[in-house]
């Protein structure tokens, strides 16, 4: 966690296992990014899976769910 955002580890039938990262904007929305983050020998390879702006914080479990689980 951060002052502005939030990353945590998730599991879902459409995302397997994945992060989720949360960020509080200017707009007094949040960013969400759904990412895959793996690592070949020295490298980090970070693949974004969804990113959706302007998330009011009422709708946080649904944008969520549809990311992660695809509902």
């Amino acid at each position: 966690a951060t002052n502005d955002s939030v990353t945590f580890k998730v599991s879902g039938s459409k995302v397997g296992h994945a992060m989720v990262k949360i960020t509080l904007n200017a707009m007094d929305t949040y960013d969400v990014e759904v990412f895959k983050v793996r690592r070949i020998k020295w490298d980090i390879k970070r693949t974004d899976i969804a990113k959706i702006e302007g998330v009011y914080w009422d709708s946080l479990v649904e944008v969520l769910q549809t990311a992660i689980e695809g509902r």
